[in-house]
């Protein structure tokens, strides 16, 4: 129950189209297994994923780190290593979807510990996180801190790709979106452009709502930094349908109150957001 509970969170979540709320009935319904069968290791595992679950949807509105705070204590205590590296990397994931970099990149080099462990494809999620804080975090540096963290990068990039031929429709498209901000980095804006359109494009193949919202996002971000307003909103706006249609709820709020602009509808939109009163047109 214990591995297999995570195993099965990482996928319904991260790899197929599930949405947070129907993984959420899923996670208490292992919740109640647990406590009928005194699963303590289990329990460590699941109330995590219920808080980040929780976190997303606007049901816990607490810090970050706060919210995890108790139960990597207890992780930690118990020498529980799988354990703590599950919830540095719902920190680290959650910390990269609001926007809360610096938090990432703490999350990050607590994690790193944990990457030199055998992963599979089944946490492809895992590496793609890590590789995606670490390059916004060498966008902010210079020298020798840059190489080191692009060198990281790299070397997990390479399992990444293995992974991606190994089992295309899970981690293609999450190589794709890592070499998109890679190729920020490298001041190669074109490349970076057709490897953002590419991972919208393959995620959107194999429905994964998550991936398509933070790529979308992340797009957006960087054509804002080009000075590209409208291009921005319009991969805000799919960001902002994607957020929605995974459950993601608090995020999409937070992208509203960011760009408040995405709730205006243009004239030569139609599709709108049904999960909210507001609409906006969607420019798939």
């Amino acid at each position: 129950l214990y591995n297999s509970t995570l195993l099965e969170f990482g996928y319904m979540l991260f790899s197929g189209a599930s949405t947070v709320e129907a993984v959420e009935e899923k996670m208490r319904e292992y919740y109640k297994t647990a406590i009928r069968f005194k699963q303590d290791t289990a329990l460590a595992t699941i109330r995590p994923c219920l808080k980040f679950l929780g976190i997303l949807m606007g049901k816990d509105n607490v810090p970050i780190l706060t919210a995890f705070r108790e139960d990597l204590n207890l992780a930690n205590a118990a020498k529980d290593e799988f354990a703590s590296w599950a919830i540095h990397f719902f920190q680290l994931l959650l910390a990269f979807i609001f926007n809360e970099y610096d938090t990432a990149a703490d999350e990050a080099n607590a994690l790193e510990h944990y990457m030199k462990l055998h992963l599979h494809p089944g946490f492809s999620g895992v590496l793609t996180s890590f590789c995606l804080s670490r390059l916004t975090e060498a966008r902010r540096k210079r020298g020798l801190a840059r190489r080191r963290l692009l060198s990281s990068v790299k070397t997990n990039m390479k399992r990444l790709k293995n992974f991606s031929e190994c089992v295309p429709e899970n981690c293609l498209h999450k190589l794709h979106f890592v070499q998109a901000e890679l190729a920020i980095v490298n001041g190669d804006n074109d490349l970076a452009k057709r490897k953002y359109e590419s991972t919208f494009t393959l995620a959107s193949e194999v429905d994964v709502p998550w991936m398509r919202a933070l790529a979308s996002e992340r797009f957006g971000i960087f054509l804002q930094d080009q000075g590209d307003e409208p291009g921005a909103i319009c991969k805000f706006r799919k960001a902002y349908t994607a957020y929605h249609e995974w459950g993601a709820t608090a995020k999409a709020h937070q992208l509203e109150r960011r760009v408040p602009t995405i709730l205006v509808r243009d004239s030569t939109e139609h599709a709108t957001v049904s999960t909210q009163p507001d609409t906006i047109g969607s420019d798939d």
